[in-house]
């Protein structure tokens, strides 16, 4: 630190981790790692951060928790594996082969011995060679693969030869002696059981001596050979004893104080055979003293356990009596939520009936009230829009539900969008004419989108239905078109009315399913909102967009883009739906003749009445292609209104 080295400094706190790992205190070995890494990661010596990161994985897996164990070791083998350092790599699989041993995971232990051994062999380590020989061969043994074990055994019994390594001469020579006890070959077992043992007492390690003693006692039991057996379970037990008492010294005190607890110790000795006299005379004194504690200590337990238990009861009593209030209170919050929004609910249900009544009287008193200064073919034509107009309400309604949960399906041609325009705008005339409107449509005649005719009038019919509700009288509407994407071909068409416009914090509303119930009211204009909402439905359905933009007291501007088409529109007459004598839909007499009652029906039903229609349609159910086609264009020119084409339908 004076030197201000830290590097050093953090080369200290590792070795300080060492001694500690030494004595088996890793808690404290763990606090000195960590300060190791701190430092070596400040200062960015890479490679001593990842030697601390191993130490610190070989400390985790020391003391249980094999997943921090696995994180670090894996952190340090990314980081050698970059820098090809295949000495730290060696290290580092032997360590992860050793802790996936110790925790059952032989498929992955088997995964990283195989990278392993090709890595031991190209970095030269011949005694971790021997080690991966080794614990391959526990895994083909713990996996039942005998042979392969056995071979790699064998292996590393011929490496060992080339290292003179004792601990694998050990190891080895142990997991042979399991592998015949397995095959019951109980004299090879002994055999490699009795080398194994050789090299545990030239080592001296307690550990593997009494593993080696517990072996040979197990394979003379099963060669009922008893004496043996009872001899070497003896030496086992001895060995197991004096590594517990060695452990525990170990854990209680440090090297620190070794020396010190040694001649304690003799103290002790030296003072309790003093003490042994004295206890002797004081035997029966103790004994009175002992059974008066243990009396006293019974009376005490059973006085505490009643008063435990009975405050047990009325803690649960307590807590019986906290979750019933708990769940009176839930259950109170759920009825207050529930009745305010059955209060909600009823609201919305009286405003959207009054707005859909309201929406449906202004025609009707549109039909009640038509001027009689009209002559009676303007009448008929002022009649007529009103009923399309409520046709179109009606429309909206049906379709959005039909499609709200399903894709609109579209039959797409190449159309004038001027014409289609011109067709919604003759539709609406009559409500221009109420509040003296003037729509200026400047949409070029030229431009030919790809389209189906039928859902894009209704757009039109419902961008300018709405413009014309929020424009004050003697106001103007405005129809644009403009190609924005010559690439694509693209055409962008808007409707912009002058009236109040729409705040920025309810434009997110607009398109929304009946978003407009509590809209701002343009006099006494109200709207479900519906229109809008199929507009929505239909643009997308065409794979263009549809978006709104408004100021407060500046009007509103829809617009929505459809794919353009460089086809020339050619002039024509307008095609039959359906032609009797046409090769694609050839009614044949039998044909005709089931489908006669049914067009006797529909032709005492005005086009208007569309759920008496549909319960006319149902009843057909022949299963004749040319019915099924006459059917479904049937349909068609019921939904969409179309006067002409459901006259054509019944003319066979």
């Amino acid at each position: 630190k004076e030197l201000n080295n830290e590097n050093s400094m953090g080369a200290c706190c590792g070795n300080i981790a060492t001694i500690y790992t030494a004595q088996g205190d890793y808690s404290s070995a763990l606090e000195y790692n960590q300060k190791a890494l701190s430092i070596f990661e400040k200062v960015g010596n890479k490679d001593y951060t990842h030697l601390v990161r191993q130490n610190i994985g070989h400390l985790y897996y020391k003391m249980g928790d094999n997943d921090k164990a696995l994180s670090h070791y894996f952190e340090a083998v990314e980081y050698y594996t970059k820098t090809n350092n295949n000495i730290r790599l060696v290290l580092l699989y032997q360590n992860i082969v050793a802790l996936y041993i110790a925790i059952d995971e032989d498929s992955l232990a088997l995964d990283y011995s195989e990278r392993l051994i090709p890595l031991c062999k190209s970095a030269g380590a011949k005694q971790e060679l021997t080690n991966a020989y080794i614990n391959l061969g526990i895994i083909q043994r713990n996996l039942g693969n005998s042979d392969l074990a056995k071979k790699n055994y064998i292996k590393a019994l011929s490496a060992i030869e080339k290292t003179d390594d004792l601990y694998a001469n050990w190891s080895v020579n142990y997991s042979l002696a399991q592998l015949y006890i397995d095959e019951k070959k109980y004299n090879m077992a002994l055999d490699y059981a009795y080398k194994s043992n050789e090299s545990a007492i030239i080592m001296g390690r307690l550990s593997e001596k009494a593993q080696s003693a517990q072996i040979l006692s197990h394979i003379y039991k099963k060669m009922n050979n008893y004496k043996k057996a009872y001899d070497y379970y003896v030496i086992f037990k001895t060995t197991k004893d004096s590594i517990l008492n060695e452990s525990n010294i170990k854990e209680i005190t440090n090297l620190e104080n070794q020396y010190k607890f040694d001649k304690e110790k003799e103290a002790i000795a030296t003072e309790q055979a003093k003490k042994d006299a004295i206890q002797a005379e004081e035997l029966k004194r103790q004994k009175v003293v002992r059974n008066s504690f243990i009396i006293g200590f019974v009376l005490m337990i059973v006085f505490a356990f009643i008063i435990f238990r009975n405050l047990a009861q009325k803690r649960k009593a307590n807590r019986l009596l906290a979750e019933q209030k708990e769940e009176i209170e839930t259950q109170s919050e759920e009825l207050k939520t529930t009745n305010e929004k059955l209060v909600e609910l009823d609201h919305f249900k009286q405003g959207l009936t009054s707005m859909i009544v309201h929406d449906l009287k202004n025609p009707l008193n549109g039909i009640l009230n038509v001027s009689k200064s009209y002559s009676p073919e303007n009448q008929v034509v002022q009649m007529k829009q009103i009923g399309k107009q409520m046709l179109n309400m009606v429309l909206n309604i049906l379709d959005i539900n039909k499609f709200e949960d399903s894709q609109m399906t579209v039959d797409k041609t190449s159309i004038s969008l001027a014409q289609i325009a011109h067709a919604a705008i003759s539709g609406i005339n009559f409500l221009t004419q109420q509040k003296n409107l003037t729509i200026d449509n400047t949409i070029p005649p030229t431009i030919v989108v790809n389209a189906d005719r039928e859902i894009i009038e209704r757009v039109f019919t419902n961008l300018l239905t709405n413009a014309i509700k929020y424009t004050p009288n003697n106001g103007k509407i405005s129809l644009q078109a403009e190609i924005t994407d010559t690439k694509q071909k693209f055409v962008k068409i808007s409707v912009s009315d002058t009236g109040e416009g729409i705040s920025q914090d309810k434009l997110h509303l607009v398109f929304a399913k009946f978003g407009q119930v509590s809209a701002k009211k343009s006099g006494s204009v109200r709207s479900t909102g519906l229109g809008l909402t199929f507009c929505k439905m239909a643009v997308e359905a065409h794979e263009g967009k549809i978006d709104v933009k408004s100021e407060l007291n500046k009007g509103t501007t829809f617009w929505f883009t459809l794919q353009a088409t460089n086809d020339e529109l050619v002039q024509q007459p307008e095609k039959q739906v359906l032609e009797v004598k046409s090769e694609k839909l050839s009614l044949n007499a039998d044909e005709k003749k089931i489908l006669k009652p049914y067009i006797t029906q529909f032709e005492k039903t005005e086009i208007y009445k569309m759920l008496e229609l549909r319960k006319i349609l149902r009843q057909i159910t022949a299963n004749s292609d040319n019915i099924q086609k006459w059917k479904k264009e049937m349909q068609q020119a019921i939904r969409s209104g179309n006067q002409r084409k459901y006259n054509k339908l019944l003319n066979i």
